[in-house]
């Protein structure tokens, strides 16, 4: 139904040099709204829910200084294109956000939020609207998904 993106951040390295970067093709375009953001492009869209561990997100297409926002599909010729920057606004014990393909562009979004769970692994709980949680589990090399 959706597909899970996370990241674990060594206590050691500073917040402020982290962010998750996502780039997509020319044709695609991202909306940042308050409670995720809408990427679209020509035939399809989905949804990107950032965890609650996530603060700013940054949209940049074809800048220069410094270089952000672009692909290229031969050597030498670039094309602008979207690109995404999350930045962590706190330590969490996983970094993560979800795409969901699946909701339309007015859909009620769930929430996302880690925390820390036996045996030295995490848990991501997903949160719909009406109460419903999905709960993924990472422990010691076994997922385990529960709702």
């Amino acid at each position: 139904r959706f597909w899970i993106v996370y990241d674990l951040i060594p206590e050691r390295l500073p917040l402020v040099a982290m962010s998750m970067g996502l780039q997509l093709a020319p044709d695609v375009v991202a909306d940042v709204r308050p409670n995720g953001i809408r990427i679209v492009g020509e035939r399809a869209g989905c949804w990107c829910v950032p965890g609650d561990s996530y603060g700013s997100v940054v949209v940049r297409t074809g800048e220069t200084d410094p270089p952000a926002g672009w692909v290229s599909y031969r050597y030498g010729q670039i094309a602008p294109a979207t690109q995404l920057r999350l930045f962590p606004s706190r330590r969490a014990p996983v970094h993560a956000f979800l795409f969901d393909p699946n909701r339309d562009a007015h859909a009620v979004l769930p929430r996302l939020s880690a925390q820390r769970s036996a045996r030295g692994g995490f848990a991501l709980d997903i949160v719909e609207c009406d109460g419903g949680t999905t709960r993924v589990s990472v422990a010691e090399g076994a997922l385990v998904i529960s709702t």
